[in-house]
Order: structure tokens, then C-alpha cells, then sequence
């Protein structure tokens, strides 16, 4: 969960996933971070992880209540949570912190009341242009 996912997140998602035990990969971001490059990236993304056996979608916010109720980065996985900085600053190797949290945001809801970057992307173009 990233409000402000960037496509170099993307690249670090393949970075991580070459170690990693992945089967599935679904990212949520807002509609301040779904443009024409990061749908035509994703769409480069999900076809390299398909290629790895990696499910990946990719959904955007588009309710602005949704938007307000979370701030933070999030990775969610079965048996652990992280709350953590952007992908940006890891990059940099700026000084911030990963760390584990029992905290478990409503990552369900927010994906259910949400588009699929992809095949909403329609719905998606036509709330971009109401903001």
C-alpha cells in the first residue's frame, strides 16, 4: 500500500522478489500515483513476474474517503506486517526504518472499493479528470 508508488518501486519489487517465496503480488495506490507510464510499466512488470510464476495486479484508490484514511506505506503478507518508508528514500539509502507491526490496516475493503489499473482504467481516466 503506497499512495505515492513510483515506477523505480516497480524495479524493487523485481529486486526483492528473486529471493523471496512470492506467488502473489497486489499493489494499491492512489490516483496521484496512476498515469499513463506507471499502467504501461505495470503492465511490463506483471509480464516479467508472470514469467517467474508471480500473480501481480495493481489497484487504484479512487474514493477520496478511502484516500483519507491512510497514510503510511504498507507491505501486508500472510504471517507479517510492515510499516515502512517509500521506495524512494531505501533507494537513496537514506537513514528510516522497516519495521514489524501487529497492526494490520482494512487492506481488503480499501482493495474491493477500488480499480483495477489495467481494466478500470476507463473508470480511472474519468476520476483523474474530476480532481
Amino acid at each position: 500500500i503506497d499512495k505515492y508508488f513510483t515506477t523505480n518501486d516497480l524495479d524493487i519489487l523485481i529486486d526483492a522478489s528473486a529471493n523471496l517465496d512470492i506467488k502473489e503480488i497486489k499493489i494499491l495506490i492512489s490516483l496521484k500515483s496512476a498515469d499513463h507510464k506507471m499502467r504501461s510499466n505495470f503492465k511490463r512488470f506483471s509480464e516479467e513476474m508472470a514469467n517467474k510464476g508471480i500473480t501481480c495486479e495493481m489497484w487504484v484508490v479512487v474514493d477520496s474517503k478511502i484516500y483519507g484514511e491512510f497514510h503510511d506505506r504498507w507491505i501486508i503478507s500472510s504471517n507479517v506486517n510492515y510499516n515502512l518508508m517509500s521506495g524512494d528514500i531505501a533507494k537513496r539509502g537514506q537513514y528510516a526504518e522497516i519495521k514489524t507491526t501487529t497492526n494490520r490496516p482494512p487492506f481488503e475493503r480499501w482493495w474491493e472499493n477500488s480499480l483495477d489499473i489495467i481494466s478500470g482504467w476507463n473508470e480511472i481516466s474519468r476520476h483523474k479528470d474530476l480532481k
